[in-house]
């Protein structure tokens, strides 16, 4: 009890010791700081100015509909289809694709939103989805060209064993009306097989 009043005591003693009115720090100018941040800003508007990937991006706008059917071993399509619709748009001036989209599942509508981007600092893809039927957000990050086929690749933690396990995708841009979301997988051989194929169908109204 004795050492612990002496500690007591001592803390007492070094916090009385402290300066009560601290000194107070100088402080810049106002307006210097006000056209500091005017600079960082005008920098990073012109430093984030949408290329031509992100224009390229914008012809996807629009409203679509989906089929999305599975894919057997053998290659046989027409497996568990499900249909549905998606709206994208280009937002934030032109630099993120919105993806809205519904899907007609077992069990009623299930729907995501996510955002597509083309990071020109990176040179990468980058894609982002919520779903309602999952707690995270899933970010997959790609190579490629939209007419060529941009390859995702994400990470994602499964639900029953809790081991990072790696999603493979690939979008591609078949017409102004038409583009095709394949999903990756391994083959009983270990090859890379299509495992499900969606296709978007611009609505023309």
């Amino acid at each position: 009890m004795k050492q612990l009043a002496c500690v007591a005591l001592v803390l007492v003693a070094c916090t009385s010791q402290a300066p009560l009115t601290p000194t107070p720090a100088a402080e810049a100018p106002a307006a210097g700081r006000a056209l500091d941040l005017a600079a960082v800003v005008a920098a990073s508007d012109q430093a984030s100015k949408p290329v031509e990937a992100h224009r390229q991006l914008a012809r996807l706008a629009g409203q679509w509909s989906i089929v999305s059917a599975g894919i057997d071993e053998q290659g046989r399509t027409g497996l568990d289809v499900f249909e549905g619709t998606a709206e994208l748009g280009m937002i934030l001036g032109g630099r993120y694709l919105l993806w809205r989209e519904t899907q007609q599942l077992p069990g009623g509508p299930r729907e995501s939103v996510g955002f597509v981007a083309y990071d020109k600092i990176a040179r990468e893809w980058q894609w982002s989805m919520a779903t309602d039927l999952s707690t995270g957000i899933g970010v997959a990050r790609g190579e490629g060209s939209l007419e060529g086929g941009v390859r995702f690749v994400m990470e994602l933690v499964d639900a029953q064993s809790g081991a990072v396990l790696r999603s493979r995708s690939r979008l591609v841009v078949l017409s102004e009306n038409e583009m095709l979301l394949e999903r990756l997988g391994a083959a009983a051989d270990g090859t890379e097989r299509t495992m499900r194929r969606v296709l978007y169908r611009r609505i023309v109204k």
